[in-house]
């Protein structure tokens, strides 16, 4: 791959090893974030023997790895220095190989290129390097070239030399390589040219020479099945490989086929075994009576929502009997559910493994194992149709818990329609499970249906209450609390309930989840420092144990408190982080909505591009994800981005796709919300047609209290020249303000009500009344107040506007055209009229589109009076025609009178001078 030197990391003082990577620096850029992925897959893997990985640095044109330093020498070394292992030599190196590749293959990440010039030898132990990395270097197409070096070849399993997609048993493929070679001294094929190689990996051709012949019958065993042509034909996982070197013999099979045996004797056991696998090949394995048990308890409470009683069952099971697949498949499935990934993947390995030990895996146990394989790396849709399976083939309590984790799996991708009806099923066969229907109650809230929402929760907690089921009874607490069936007062006494039980009964991801749900409850109350003092000791309290989807949903929590506090730039870093550790954790709908909060969060500083990037994946989720409780606000927030970037049309679309999906829901606060939204996009477009938006607003203001939507409807009001009307929804703005506590919100909302009073002053010729009523936190506003006399002040002003133009330009039409008209108006008063005419015509430009028809009045009406003043009659006449066509455009009739509005009959009357 490239020169390795010792290094020093100047901040820690330890050892590192940096790999300088030549190829990268003339390497086209998909080259170079191929091999950043990597990097970053191979800095998940921490274990003894594999080589850390710290980072991807650079310098200039050089790129480097940072890694762990090792002494010692490669396994391709040793073998050329001193020739094959013997097995006592070779067993240790083979073992902790097989421990290294476990690690990693647990942690996702497949190494695709392990031979001996990847595995290094250092004193006590043998280290895996270069995970992926050698690969993500090397031009893809090199990797089957003709040409390539067969050394590297040697290695590649035939899926790799036929283009096929990589699985963590193409490693296994490589092991197997690896370990005949460590014993003799000699790679397994001996082909001269890539074909004829591909042709002898094809065909399982591998031979022992000379005294090579003396390799023990398990280690044959074992390579033979690690070079299987077929992937699926090879150990699952290297812990299966482990086991079998560790047994130190070879199977029963295995040792048959390597000897003569008459005849007769062969038709005989073909016969039996015939007979044997017809009668037992469908049936399930047989596990030991009391393990039998205590499975069935440990399933029963997993269907009770007692997950954490059900993974002590399990594992006690588990140690009835280690062969008992299904018993380690559930218990990952547990694991996963109380958000515990990294046991959730070794209960799975482990699984794996236990298959290796059985000469046959019965129907249901094959689709439970596979079931939670899919379940524990997050693939939830292939979760579902595996759970789907082993429903149809099960029956009763099985199928009934089958079904329901189908149903789990199709929320968990977002499919809630699909879950509501098979939870609807299992109540229907199943009534007694009590978990099923707490999750059919959740999502009968998210669909509107709260009375059979509220119906089903009543009806579990009395059978909870009644069974004694502490677990059970403190998972629907925090179930309903998270739903709109009831009021704060009633969530709260539930969280305080949840949390009580939880600490009752050791349930960890209950306790986190009730400390989550009580900082809800406290953003609810406007308690923002308190709700985020709370998430982020739930996230840090998450992330020591382990709980990588709860840390996730806490940081995005605890990240959006600084929004509350519309501290936007120092909720962004926090909402990175969140946005990371829900990819970690693989958690669809946990990213989407910290991806939703992140964008919101850059589109609140202006980095509108930048949040679009972020969005618009995570609303295609949403829309995708069945929620209808959710999509509105999520496309609300789009819209704001769209806004932003200037696409206006598409603005207007997902609004009006907002106002839609919230009207069939019955949200009247969604409704609102997306109807407040379009009154402001038209406010620049139409201001006839934004009032009557907001008219509609104000009609559901009443009943979801977004008291702000007064003060919006007051500055459009006065925009329209409807003064009384303004100052009448001032007046009722002011009296709803009084009703909120004192806070940030109350504050928030006086600024608003002295903003709007601001321009309404404004608008009504009032011009230092305006500038005394705008709110100190709102100065870019006051600087847009153009209406001084004082010709410093005007100049003030010029410098203030011609900053924003410049930060405008080419970025913000909507800002270039709203100050450009400010300052042509500043300029034109100051009698730089050429200047004036300049920058209005460039302000009348940047606003040509439909929807930003106000602001394009404004610099037309500010070149016309500069033409005037230059004397350009012929260009005031046809100026003053389209004039009078844009007021009339965007709701003034008569068009001259311009609704009474001082401000823009100043700017009609303009000629030489300022009258």
């Amino acid at each position: 791959m490239g020169d390795v030197y010792a290094g020093v990391d100047e901040e820690t003082g330890g050892k590192v090893a940096l790999k300088f990577i030549g190829m990268l620096a003339a390497a086209d850029p998909r080259t170079e974030s191929r091999f950043r992925r990597e990097v970053d897959l191979a800095r998940r893997v921490e274990h003894p023997n594999v080589c850390r990985v710290f980072a991807l640095a650079g310098h200039e044109r050089e790129r480097f790895c940072v890694m762990e330093l090792l002494e010692g020498e490669t396994l391709a070394a040793r073998l050329e220095r001193l020739g094959p292992f013997t097995v006592e030599q070779a067993l240790p190196v083979a073992l902790e190989l097989c421990d290294g590749l476990a690690a990693a293959h647990a942690a996702g990440v497949i190494h695709r290129d392990l031979k001996p010039g990847n595995i290094f030898l250092t004193p006590g132990r043998a280290v895996i390097i270069d995970f992926g990395l050698a690969s993500a270097a090397v031009p893809e197409e090199s990797l089957t070239s003709p040409t390539a070096v067969i050394g590297t070849l040697a290695y590649m399993a035939p899926e790799q030399l036929e283009g096929i997609a990589t699985t963590e048993r193409t490693d296994i493929f490589a092991l197997g390589v690896v370990l005949f070679e460590m014993l003799t001294g000699h790679k397994p094929h001996a082909a001269k040219s890539p074909f004829r190689l591909a042709a002898q990996k094809a065909s399982e051709s591998h031979r022992y020479q000379g005294s090579a012949a003396a390799v023990p019958l398990v280690w044959r065993e074992v390579i033979a099945r690690c070079l299987r042509a077929k992937p699926e034909k090879r150990f699952a996982s290297p812990v299966g490989i482990k086991r079998a070197l560790e047994r130190g013999r070879p199977s029963a099979p295995f040792v048959l086929g390597q000897r003569r045996v008459l005849v007769p004797v062969l038709a005989v056991l073909a016969a039996l075994t015939a007979w044997l696998g017809w009668k037992g090949w469908r049936s399930d394995y047989r596990p030991a009576p009391q393990a039998v048990r205590l499975y069935r308890e440990g399933q029963a409470a997993l269907m009770e929502a007692a997950p954490w009683r059900g993974i002590q069952l399990l594992g006690q099971a588990v140690a009835e009997d280690g062969r008992f697949v299904a018993a380690r498949a559930l218990l990952a499935v547990a694991y996963a559910e109380v958000d515990q990934p990294d046991k959730a993947r070794d209960a799975v390995l482990e699984a794996s493994a236990a298959t290796e030990s059985r000469w046959h895996v019965g129907e249901a146990e094959s689709l439970a194992l596979k079931a939670a394989r899919s379940a524990v790396v997050r693939n939830f849709p292939d979760a579902a149709g595996q759970y789907l399976a082993l429903a149809r083939a099960s029956k009763d309590r099985e199928r009934s818990f089958a079904l329901q984790a189908a149903a789990r799996m199709h929320e968990q991708a977002g499919k809630t329609g699909e879950a509501l009806t098979l939870l609807e099923t299992v109540k229907r066969e199943d009534p007694r499970n009590y978990s099923a229907r707490v999750r059919l109650g959740l999502l009968l809230s998210r669909q509107g249906q709260y009375e059979r929402s509220a119906a089903e929760f009543t009806a579990v907690e009395a059978a909870y209450e009644k069974s004694g089921n502490r677990e059970g009874l403190c998972d629907l607490l925090l179930a309903r609390s998270s739903t709109s069936v009831q009021d704060l007062a009633h969530d709260r006494q539930d969280v305080n309930k949840a949390l009580a039980l939880s600490e009752s009964t050791g349930n960890r991801y209950h306790n986190l989840s009730a400390k989550f749900q009580l900082a809800t409850i406290a953003t609810r109350e406007r308690g923002y420092e308190r709700s985020m003092v709370l998430t982020r000791e739930a996230a840090e309290q998450a992330g020591r144990e382990g709980m990588t989807g709860v840390a996730a949903q806490a940081m995005g929590a605890f990240g959006y408190g600084f929004a509350y506090l519309r501290k936007w730039e120092e909720a962004i870093p926090f909402l990175r982080e969140a946005v990371a550790m829900a990819e970690r954790s693989r958690s669809p709908a946990t990213l989407a909505l910290n991806r939703m909060r992140l964008g919101e969060m850059l589109g609140a500083v202006r980095r509108f591009d930048e949040a679009a990037v972020v969005m618009e994946p995570a609303v295609a989720w949403y829309r995708k994800s069945e929620r209808p409780e959710t999509l509105p606000m999520m496309l609300i927030k789009l819209s704001t981005v769209c806004f932003g970037t200037a696409r206006y049309a598409e603005a207007e679309s997902v609004l009006e796709e907002a106002l839609d999906k919230a009207g069939r829901n019955g949200n009247q606060i969604f409704q609102a919300m997306a109807l407040e939204r379009l009154m402001a996009l038209h406010s620049n477009a139409n201001l006839r047609k934004s009032a009557d938006f907001g008219e509609r607003v104000l009609t559901l203001e009443r009943k979801s209290r977004l008291t702000q939507t007064y003060y919006q409807r007051a500055e459009g009001e006065a925009r329209l020249g409807h003064f009384g009307h303004a100052l009448e929804l001032l007046a009722e703005g002011d009296q709803d303000v009084k009703t909120y506590p004192p806070g940030v919100d109350r504050a928030h909302l006086e600024n608003l009500s002295r903003m709007a009073q601001s321009y309404l002053a404004y608008y009504r010729g009032q011009c230092e009344k305006a500038v005394l009523l705008m709110p100190a936190e709102y100065e870019h506003h006051r600087a847009a107040l153009v209406c001084a006399q004082d010709p410093a002040r005007l100049r003030e002003q010029m410098s203030w506007c011609e900053r924003r133009i410049a930060i405008a330009r080419g970025k913000n039409m909507v800002q270039l055209a709203r100050v450009s008209g400010f300052l042509a108006e500043v300029a034109f008063r100051l009698r730089d009229f050429r200047r004036a005419k300049l920058i209005a015509e460039e302000g009348y430009a940047a606003s040509s589109n439909p929807y930003l028809r106000v602001h394009a009045l404004q610099n037309l009406l500010v070149l016309r009076a500069a033409q005037h003043a230059l004397g350009d009659h012929a260009a005031v006449a046809s100026l003053g025609t389209r004039c009078l066509e844009l007021a009339r455009a965007v709701g003034f009739d008569p068009p001259e009178s311009f609704g009474g509005r001082q401000d823009l009959l100043r700017l009609w009357a303009m000629r030489q001078g300022w009258r």
